[in-house]
């Protein structure tokens, strides 16, 4: 992640409360908090067979940059990191 970035560590809606724009209404708190810090780009990751949440991601503006293995220490999972750059300068100010 680059050290300007604003990193979402969790974004997670319970299966009941999905599809009413909750987690688009949770992931734009997180976009507009980076903006109000100035940074020029938002990004997380997502784990990469949950195809609902890349999906997501796609259509709320996010673009898959790249993949790692997360070792653990729970369990292994292969991931891909999900960004969002901010257009312009007055864009990322959030004006």
């Amino acid at each position: 992640m680059p050290p300007s970035a604003l990193e979402i560590r969790h974004l997670y809606v319970l299966p009941a409360a999905r599809d009413i724009g909750l987690g688009a209404a949770l992931l734009r708190a997180g976009l507009d908090r980076a903006r109000t810090l100035g940074l020029p780009e938002a990004v997380l990751s997502v784990v990469r067979e949950n195809r609902d949440a890349r999906r997501f991601y796609a259509a709320t503006g996010g673009r898959e940059t790249g993949g790692f293995t997360d070792p653990g220490p729970l369990w292994r999972s292969q991931n891909i990191t999900v960004s969002r750059r901010f257009s312009t300068p007055s864009e990322a100010a959030g004006r």
